[in-house]
Order: C-alpha cells, then sequence, then structure tokens
C-alpha cells in the first residue's frame, strides 16, 4: 500500500512540473497536461480529473519549461552560419536544413542582427524577407501545431 501511495504522489508531483498553463478569456487559469486535440476542443488532464475546454475560449497557453539553461556571452562573436545558394535551393548546413526559395532570392547576412537568427533571405525587391530561427519546444508535435495556429490566428 505504501508503495502504490508513494508511486501515486510521485505520478500527480511528475505532472504538475511539466503542466502547461491555459488562460482563458474569462481570466481564469487551469493548470494540466494537455493530452487530446479536437477540431474545436482542448483535452486537458487536471489534479481535479479530466476536462474540455473549448478552443474559442482560450486566451493562451504557457507550456512548461524544459529546465535547461544556456548561457549567453553578449561580447562573443556570432557563430559562422555554413549556408549555400545555388539556384533556388538553399541548404544550411550549420542548422542541417534545406529549403527552396522563389528565384532571384538572395542570401542576407546582413540581417542577422541577433545570434538567434540562422538563416536570412530577401527577394529581390527587398520586400520580402525569410528569417529562420531555432525553437526549443518540449511538447508533442500536435501540441505544437496548436499553438501554432493559435498565434497565426491571433496575429491575422
Amino acid at each position: 500500500m505504501r508503495r502504490k501511495l508513494l508511486f501515486f504522489f510521485f505520478l500527480t508531483f511528475s505532472c504538475l512540473i511539466s503542466a502547461e498553463e491555459i488562460q482563458l478569456k474569462d481570466g481564469s487559469k487551469i493548470s494540466g497536461t494537455l493530452t487530446a486535440i479536437d477540431a474545436n476542443v482542448f483535452h486537458v488532464k487536471t489534479s481535479y480529473g479530466d476536462i474540455q475546454i473549448p478552443r474559442s475560449a482560450v486566451v493562451l497557453i504557457r507550456f512548461a519549461e524544459t529546465g535547461t539553461e544556456k548561457s549567453v556571452d553578449a561580447n562573443a562573436d556570432p557563430p559562422r552560419i555554413d549556408e549555400s545558394l545555388v539556384g533556388a535551393t538553399y541548404s544550411n548546413r550549420t542548422g542541417d536544413f534545406e529549403l527552396r526559395v522563389p528565384p532571384g532570392w538572395a542570401m542576407a547576412p546582413e540581417l542577422r542582427k541577433t545570434k538567434d537568427i540562422v538563416a536570412a533571405l530577401k527577394s529581390t525587391d527587398q520586400a520580402l524577407f525569410l528569417f529562420v530561427t531555432p525553437e526549443r519546444y518540449s511538447g508533442s508535435m500536435q501540441t505544437y501545431q496548436v499553438l501554432a495556429e493559435t498565434q497565426i490566428q491571433s496575429n491575422f
């Protein structure tokens, strides 16, 4: 019995540590773990049980931190980016990715104002820009998709 109680306590405590915080339109906040996402509903496991939250009621979702820290030296030189643009194919060996850009686009290293920008490209008329930055995320791809959709919807 004691082992079961200890296991239950550990499980509950670990769920609370990695919980997301969901802020609703009415100002209330719910702490829990996203377990599923339907078209219009978030399924959240809380310490009080499983609940469903309509997507329309959610203002913001804060995801649990990974616990990792990264120190930044303001005086350090920016990292050298190993990249190339051949025709419409941009290759970035530093970030280990490749993408196709419209004809006429060019690399724009002068636009890398921070160390977090891995790639910077611009259109011929300099009306369009593309920036690539790394993003650390500890959740699942499904919850990341919802986060991205929510941010896009709130901005446009």
